[in-house]
Parts: C-alpha cells; sequence; structure tokens
C-alpha cells in the first residue's frame, strides 16, 4: 500500500506533454501581453506629441478600444468607443459600452446609453427596435 505522500507526489510531477506545452503557451501569453502594451505606449505617446483627433478613422478608435478593454482601462475604453459612435453607426460600440455601464453597476451610464441609442434610432426614422 502507498502512502497518502506518495501518491501525491506521483500527481504532483508533470507530464513529458506537459513541460513541452506549458513553456511555449506561457511564451505567446506574454507576447501576446508585450505587444498589447507597446500599442498602448505608442497611443498614449501620440497622444502627448499631438492631440488626438476625433475625426481619425473610426476603425482605429475602435481597434484602441478593444485594446483598453484587454488592459482594463475603462476610462481610455469608454472614450474611444464613443468617438467610434460619434463617427457613424456602430452597434458594436453601443453594445461594449452598455456592457461595460452594466458590469460597473452604472445606472445613470446605461439609462443615458439607451437615452442616445433611442435618440439615434428616432433620427435615422427606426420606428421598430
Amino acid at each position: 500500500m502507498r502512502s497518502e505522500i506518495q501518491l501525491n507526489t506521483e500527481r504532483a510531477e508533470p507530464t513529458d506533454g506537459d513541460q513541452k506545452r506549458h513553456p511555449k503557451q506561457v511564451n505567446n501569453f506574454f507576447k501576446v501581453i508585450l505587444n498589447d502594451l507597446r500599442l498602448l505606449i505608442e497611443w498614449d505617446t501620440i497622444e502627448r506629441q499631438q492631440q488626438t483627433r476625433k475625426d481619425q478613422v473610426g476603425f482605429l478608435w475602435l481597434h484602441r478600444a478593444i485594446l483598453a478593454l484587454k488592459l482594463k482601462r475603462y476610462r481610455l475604453a469608454e472614450r474611444s468607443f464613443r468617438n467610434v459612435v460619434e463617427q457613424g453607426v456602430s452597434f458594436f460600440a453601443w453594445n461594449q459600452l452598455l456592457e461595460m455601464y452594466m458590469s460597473s453597476e452604472s445606472v445613470v451610464g446605461v439609462l443615458r446609453c439607451i437615452v442616445e441609442i433611442i435618440d439615434f434610432m428616432d433620427s435615422q426614422g427606426v420606428m421598430e427596435y
């Protein structure tokens, strides 16, 4: 009969497949995080050198908003999604704003966002939602 300690040490030892797989996955994870941080630093540098224009391409603002969400920089994400919405119709941006406000339990933010969506739909002549 094996003792409890021997069973625990046998389970704790990684297999050959685990040793080969984990370093590569961890390495890829850190590469992705490093690239995201580099993009955030580049974005911050551009804003410091020159004021970022709101009329830049909506896709650029959307990319920045997603990056800010991944890095949990919610104020930057909100500002970027707002810029996307100002540039044109983006239901994805509206949805992300609503989800951000709901996750932060901001009732005022949720209501304001819903009113803005309804106003936009009314201005476009959409009668059924």
